[in-house]
């Protein structure tokens, strides 16, 4: 890349070109805004002040490096985006089954006591919402086990009473 600032009658006054690369500064046409060449894109700005033209600003960028630089940029932000994506796949898996386990553990608790074995319960070692909601369920299935076994009481209870009767009756 080069800057030159050229006077009103178009000689250089400076010239900032650390790579010296090789300007043509005759026959410069000081009418364009702006011309390219093969590898550098010149941008020309007039210095003006009050209409007055006091010189001439050219820019040169090589256009080359700048398509580089971007496709050196375009693969960085792929893979960069690629690793977030992965990396937010793994994340987000890990909290989909950091929900979806324990929820699952409840269904199949629930599902075994739907057929009678009210000897299981849910383990669940939560501080949250899942964990309260299974302690809430251990104690829901303590208490349907208790008046469950006092119904059975009763039932040999009562059944005691009938035999009772009945043999008091022969």
């Amino acid at each position: 890349s080069y800057v030159i600032i050229y006077a009103e009658d178009k000689t250089v006054i400076h010239e900032f070109n650390p790579e010296k690369i090789a300007v043509k500064h005759e026959n410069r046409d000081f009418a364009l805004k702006s011309q390219e060449n093969a590898e550098f894109q010149e941008i020309m700005a007039k210095i003006q002040i009050q209409g007055i033209i006091y010189g001439y600003t050219v820019f040169g960028v090589n256009s080359r490096r700048i398509d580089q630089r971007v496709m050196e940029t375009y693969v960085t932000s792929l893979l960069i985006f690629l690793v977030l994506g992965i990396f937010a796949y793994f994340v987000s898996s890990k909290i989909a089954g950091v929900i979806t386990n324990p929820l699952n553990r409840i269904t199949e608790t629930a599902k075994t006591i739907t057929h009678g074995d009210f000897k299981k319960r849910i383990i669940i070692d939560h501080a949250d919402e899942i964990g309260d909601f299974s302690l809430e369920f251990n104690r829901m299935i303590d208490q349907i086990e208790d008046v469950l076994a006092k119904l059975e009481e009763e039932k040999k209870g009562i059944e005691f009473k009938i035999q009772d009767a009945t043999a008091s009756l022969e």
